[in-house]
């Protein structure tokens, strides 16, 4: 399937997630940079070709906890040759997040904004939970405000297999 027609198709599929947000001009995020909880970090580019789903939480806020088995049951659901999903914690140190992770079974990528410039100054995040979805080339398609169930089956059958 084309590029284009994938975009237009994954488009059409956001409606249904999205919180009725204005029309906002198409914001390029490609290069930001993401802090690893383990150290280093990855530039959110090395994902370029595939749909980022990129939620932004912390561990203080009951929603965001609420809605993380439910992400990891979203990226364990979705082709990873053509979805990701990944995590920007805004906690103040990684060693919270780190244990809450582990005990709840949560493995797919998370980073941390210990100071929330990257969140807020950047991605332009001022509630939690806040997931944006990114297209291939790394323009934000859609901003979803709160916690959604991810693992329900009819959110999931939204994201259309975009693979040959």
């Amino acid at each position: 399937m084309r590029p284009f027609v994938r975009l237009a198709i994954f488009g059409a599929v956001l409606i249904g997630l999205s919180a009725c947000d204005a029309a906002a001009p198409r914001q390029d995020i490609s290069e930001i940079e993401l802090m690893r909880l383990e150290g280093g970090s990855d530039r959110l580019s090395q994902w370029r070709g595939k749909i980022v789903i990129l939620n932004v939480w912390a561990t203080w806020c009951a929603p965001c906890r609420a809605e993380m088995p439910a992400l990891q049951a979203l990226s364990d659901a979705l082709d990873p040759a053509t979805y990701a999903v990944l995590g920007v914690s805004i906690d103040k140190a990684s060693f919270p997040v780190k244990e809450y992770l582990r005990e709840r079974g949560i493995v797919f990528a998370q980073h941390i904004d210990i100071e929330g410039r990257m969140t807020r100054d950047v991605l332009g995040v001022g509630e939690l939970p806040q997931t944006l979805i990114i297209d291939s080339e790394g323009f934000v398609l859609d901003r979803i405000k709160g916690a959604r169930a991810w693992n329900a089956n009819d959110i999931i059958a939204k994201f259309p297999k975009m693979g040959n």
